[in-house]
């Protein structure tokens, strides 16, 4: 999760700056700020997808004992 929260950061960092095209390319291998949104928004659906079978798996397996 941290990581698209570093993520975010950069994105809002390069929105606000003046060579786009370029820092989004330097830092995140994405073409456009587009997609690097994109990516973004996929990982952190991932992570708390992920999170969430974590937290069901736990409660089953206290629920179980």
């Amino acid at each position: 999760m941290a990581f698209c929260i570093i993520q975010t950061a950069l994105i809002i960092s390069i929105a606000f700056s003046d060579n786009v095209p370029a820092e989004v390319r330097r830092y995140s291998g994405s073409k456009s700020l587009g997609q690097m949104i994109d990516k973004t928004v996929y990982y952190a659906v991932f992570f708390i997808a992920l999170g969430t079978l974590a937290e069901i798996g736990q409660a089953l397996r206290n629920r179980v004992d």
